[in-house]
């Protein structure tokens, strides 16, 4: 079975920051593909620290996808 790639159209403007994650538990369970991701602050905290600086909170998105039977 060969893999083809397509690009899942969301219903509205996302705008992530970091990398998101996979439930590669559910996706074997229950064939739903949940990402996890953080959206982009609204505002970044400036500092002249070199390591990593807390921001203001963003809030947390899960985007669950079914495909379509046959999709396994």
């Amino acid at each position: 079975m060969a893999w083809e790639w397509t690009n899942i159209e969301l219903p509205f403007q996302l705008s992530v920051s970091g990398e998101p994650l996979v439930d590669c538990v559910r996706w074997e369970r229950e064939k739903i593909l949940s990402i996890y991701c953080q959206e982009e602050p609204e505002k970044l905290i400036e500092t002249n620290k070199s390591g990593p600086v807390d921001g203001f909170p963003a809030p947390l998105l899960v985007l669950d996808v079914r495909f379509a039977d046959g999709v396994h």
